[in-house]
């Protein structure tokens, strides 16, 4: 925001330096800059609504400097006529907490001084006439937007603040119409629109040089509905950029009687008794600071003498109390709610470049994150299997629940955000499967065979209490679903390899209403997660062109599972001799049983046995492929002594299963 040097001459005293200035509030408040006497500074959201503004930005070089900063002019004399003879007010939307008028009669408008032409014409506004420019000057004074209204104007001398209904029209000040949508704030009286509340007035009530009476409107607008009418009506304007940015109720008051001053001063008008003041202002909020606490978190040494200083200096009232500091923050400082942000206060009056660096001498390792090495861990194994992995919001919609709220048991519910960006990020997600999905639809078309998986936090409430939980989701894409679930499930058992899971698993029948075939991973007696193939109705609404393959299980059930603890066992300088097996079974024989067989074997010299390889060759019969490694730690085994071990293997593989070798 720019301000002209001089014009923040009327609100401070002392010599004013430009450069210095820019300089000072770049290292203590807001980054500034200065050329040919104007003033940039890129004031921040949360300090817009109390430095945007002459006053607000003088308030704040006077803080940081020894410029004495000097209070506008606000006291006059009112009349003997009451306001409520006048003007009645009723407010009937909660989206205005506050609402503050006057009534000014008899007054005399005119064009207005060259000097507030100036004043206005370099903040980008044209003159209007001596009332409306003085309304806008005072506006820049306090960052609090006025609207004055032709009291003769407004029917039966009666405002009703309200929201506007569907099809209602608006007529502006440039004459153009504007149907409304409903919900918006409007200015009325009993037959017309007299305002779009905090953006715009309408030619039905506007003050033009023939007015005589007016009521002053000051008030404080919800920042929300403001910002979407603006942008639904296409009206942006300098009032509505302020109320966007929350309007501070205490400057809206002293803005109305600052122009109720000038034009007494300026028009010789004649203001009533008494204001109109709908809404109780907030008091002032009281926070407790502890001097150790405080220079703790600081990094600081700050003694009680050093911190009342830089409290007075910065306009904060205060109490003692049993070694705690109560601090009453200005009431025009939205921005100070908690004690952290009294402590930046107080660092920034200080100055943060005077702080002291304190290193500690000790080293400290930091502890080892279980969570972080196990979800490592398992993404080495996926990506060392082909897998990509793929980052996703993690919102979702009210459809993406519909179709997946069965992964929810009946004890949980999926927790709804109360106010959320958009429909599409209306819920947190409990399973990670539909953004997933929405990933996969996204990449399809570039990528063949794709495989992607993700490892995020997923939250549900459980007996009404938010419950997390890290989830691992991956899903599998071919054009023929006939090996789809084999491979899904050889994926599993390549996951609790890696992990080293040596407990038995079971996978069991499940029925959800997203998979056209599946089941549910049973490990140590628990339901641990599922897999299974996407049904036509779910790969239609995602847009899915494949068969495709998915699984989900939950990893703190699994976690506890793993084996951690490796042993390094030296095998010696012998070299391995390798045997591969394949051989064909009916197919209802599974891979944990053939492994069952294997851990029961007592064998000389094997080292290791690794499955290669697993093919259906019809609905019946189905073939593995075992890698079998010998290794002597003493000698160079010979070949008539591993074909005798094999031999061993295959007898016991033919009595106990009925194979047949290929």
């Amino acid at each position: 925001m720019k301000f002209r040097l001089k014009d923040l001459k009327n609100y401070l005293e002392g010599n004013l330096d430009g450069k210095k200035i820019a300089e000072t509030l770049t290292l203590k408040s807001f980054e500034s800059s200065y050329e040919n006497g104007i003033l940039d500074v890129d004031i921040l959201y949360n300090r817009f609504s109390d430095s945007a503004s002459f006053i607000g930005i003088a308030k704040e070089i006077s803080l940081l400097s020894n410029l004495k900063f000097k209070a506008p002019q606000t006291k006059f004399k009112e009349s003997n006529k009451k306001i409520i003879q006048f003007i009645k007010v009723q407010v009937k939307t909660p989206k205005t907490p506050f609402y503050f008028g006057r009534v000014i009669l008899n007054l005399k408008n005119q064009p207005s001084p060259d000097w507030l032409k100036e004043i206005l014409e370099f903040y980008g506004l044209n003159s209007i006439n001596l009332i409306v420019d003085l309304a806008n000057l005072v506006m820049f004074e306090y960052g609090a937007p006025l609207h004055i209204f032709d009291l003769d104007k407004i029917f039966q001398k009666e405002i009703i603040v309200r929201e506007a209904k569907k099809g209602e029209k608006f007529i502006s000040l440039e004459d153009k119409e504007y149907e409304l949508r409903g919900g918006e704030i409007v200015i009325s009286d009993r037959e017309k629109i007299l305002a779009l509340a905090g953006i715009k007035g309408s030619k039905l009530a506007e003050v033009n040089l023939q007015t005589k009476n007016i009521f002053i409107e000051a008030a404080v607008f919800d920042p929300t509905t403001i910002y979407q009418t603006s942008r639904i009506h296409n009206l942006k304007t300098e009032a509505s950029l302020r109320f966007e940015r929350n309007v501070n109720p205490y400057r809206a008051l002293e803005a109305l009687e600052r122009i109720s001053f000038l034009i007494k001063k300026f028009a010789k008008g004649e203001v009533l008794k008494g204001k109109i003041a709908y809404g109780k202002l907030p008091s002032t909020k009281k926070i407790e600071i502890k001097i150790d606490e405080m220079n703790k978190f600081l990094g600081t040494n700050f003694n009680f003498s050093q911190i009342k200083f830089f409290l007075k200096k910065l306009n904060f009232n205060f109490k003692e109390k049993s070694g705690i500091l109560e601090v009453y923050p200005p009431l025009d400082r939205n921005d100070l709610q908690i004690k952290e942000d009294i402590y930046e206060e107080i660092l920034r009056i200080y100055g943060v470049n005077n702080v002291k660096e304190n290193f500690e001498s000790a080293y400290h390792p930091s502890l080892i994150d279980e969570n972080f090495l196990f979800n490592f861990r398992l993404r080495e194994i996926l990506k060392n299997f082909g897998f990509s992995e793929i980052y996703s919001y993690s919102l979702f919609s009210q459809k993406d629940e519909e179709l997946f709220k069965d992964v929810l048991k009946e004890n949980q519910q999926p927790i709804e955000l109360a106010n959320p960006l958009s429909e599409n990020l209306k819920f947190y997600e409990f399973s990670l499967l539909p953004n997933l999905l929405k990933g996969l639809s996204l990449n399809q078309k570039i990528i063949k065979d794709l495989k992607i998986f993700r490892i995020e936090r997923v939250a549900f409430l459980e007996n009404e209490k938010i419950k997390e939980n890290y989830n691992l989701a991956l899903t599998l894409t071919q054009k023929d679903k006939t090996n789809l679930l084999i491979e899904l499930k050889t994926i599993w058992q390549i996951i609790k390899k890696g992990l080293k899971i040596d407990i038995e698993d079971k996978f069991e029948e499940i029925n959800l209403s997203f998979l056209a075939k599946g089941a549910k991973i049973v490990l140590d007696n628990k339901e641990i997660g599922f897999l299974g193939l996407l049904n036509e109705k779910i790969k239609t609404f995602y847009d899915l062109e494949k068969e495709i393959g998915i699984l989900e299980i939950n990893l703190q059930s699994i976690k506890e599972l793993t084996n951690d603890y490796k042993k390094f066992v030296f095998w010696g300088d012998f070299p391995e001799v390798i045997r591969d097996l394949s051989f064909v079974v009916d197919s209802q024989v599974k891979y944990q049983e053939i492994k069952n067989i294997f851990a029961s074997l007592s064998i000389s010299f094997l080292k290791e046995i690794i499955l290669l390889d697993i093919y259906f060759l019809n609905p019946q019969k189905k073939s593995f492929t075992f890698r079998f490694i010998f290794q002597s730690k003493e000698r160079t085994l010979t070949e008539e002594e591993v074909n005798s071990e094999i031999e061993k293997i295959k007898n016991i593989l033919e009595n106990k299963l009925k194979v047949e070798f290929r």
